[in-house]
């Protein structure tokens, strides 16, 4: 079996079980094997570094061209906006003096294909190959075939297409934008496999996403017969509510754990707004969680301040009050760290 086959059986191994664990209340309660092995190994299997960040978030655009009944962008005060190449640069150059991250998405609030210089910044990491994966998540709407040719050349790992629907009208009921887009997307999409094919490229991995929740419940099942022969992957992904700013859609209403548990993600990501201004992570769409400004400071004095040292406290003693991190699904969703892991990682944050 290739490297290329096994990337891919591992991949669909773990979007399966990822998607049981979040979506089956019966599972959730227990230890199946994939959810022990993460609870006894959590600092390796999530890339914990207490030097520099293993995972980036780098906003490219927060701009969009759709309208999700799911997405709490349209609420953000945030400024509309691209981040400047000179900006792109001075992230990238700085992560080339520490071990490769992990994973680097180029996106975050907005759609990424918009962004004027997207196809330099792929270009410019993989270049400078300070990432194991650069990623982007885009609708697709604009994944034309001139823009599907500049992806292909600038060395993309992974392309993740977020469809959600399987017919016309539920896409337009779900996306804020007529029917018509439906059938674009899904040409853009076939095309872009058989340029990638018609080229013997190996990458990037296509990945055709659908988020599971109350209007796509009775989809999720042709969605993944559709496009399992096309795509390389079809994750199916656990609706958040993005710590209680949209409607919550689930199939069953997440309910908020009394009992607080510490989120990982001030352990190994950043998320790296179009300006500069540094959010604690991905799900911080509305730059609540502010931490740090790269055009002033650097990411490893970032990682290391005194915000972020006070947040990662404040989670491992259980201490969210007044925080969103306190009503945020995506962090109910993640392992809970035992009792062992968490005096290990304060006694890591204290010595900072």
């Amino acid at each position: 079996m290739t490297n290329q086959k096994l990337k891919l059986l591992k991949e669909k191994s773990i979007q399966r079980m990822i998607f049981f664990e979040r979506t089956n209340d019966f599972l959730r309660k227990f230890f199946f094997p994939y959810k022990l092995y993460r609870y006894l190994n959590i600092e390796n299997h999530y890339n914990v570094s207490f030097v520099f960040p293993t995972v980036l978030f780098v906003e490219s655009t927060n701009s969009c061209n759709i309208k999700c009944i799911f997405c709490p962008r349209r609420k953000s005060r945030k400024k509309i906006g691209f981040m400047e190449f000179n900006l792109f640069k001075k992230i990238i150059n700085e992560c080339v003096n520490y071990d490769k991250l992990f994973e680097l998405f180029l996106h975050k609030d907005g759609e990424p294909l918009l962004a004027p210089n997207l196809t330099k910044m792929i270009k410019y990491a993989k270049e400078k190959e300070i990432s194991k994966k650069v990623a982007i998540a885009t609708n697709g709407i604009l994944l034309n075939e001139k823009k599907s040719l500049q992806i292909l050349k600038s060395g993309l790992d992974e392309l993740v297409i977020s469809l959600d629907a399987v017919t016309p009208e539920n896409f337009e009921k779900l996306k804020g934008v007529p029917a018509s887009n439906f059938e674009i997307i899904e040409k853009n999409v076939k095309r872009f496999i058989e340029l990638r094919n018609e080229q013997g490229l190996t990458g990037p991995m296509v990945k055709l996403k659908i988020i599971y929740m109350k209007e796509t419940k009775k989809e999720i099942n042709d969605f993944i017969k559709k496009w399992k022969p096309i795509a390389d992957s079809v994750p199916v992904r656990a609706y958040i509510t993005w710590a209680q700013s949209v409607k919550d859609r689930n199939i069953n209403p997440v309910k908020v754990s009394k009992k607080i548990h510490p989120c990982l993600a001030p352990f190994n990501n950043l998320a790296i707004n179009w300006d500069g201004e540094v959010s604690v992570c991905c799900v911080d769409w509305n730059k609540e969680l502010i931490v740090g400004d790269t055009k002033k400071e650097t990411i490893y004095n970032i990682w290391h301040g005194k915000k972020l040292k006070e947040l990662r406290i404040r989670h491992l003693n259980g201490d969210l009050k007044g925080l969103q991190c306190k009503v945020c699904d995506f962090r109910m969703s993640l392992p809970r760290m035992n009792l062992l892991v968490r005096k290990k990682l304060m006694r890591k944050t204290l010595a900072i």
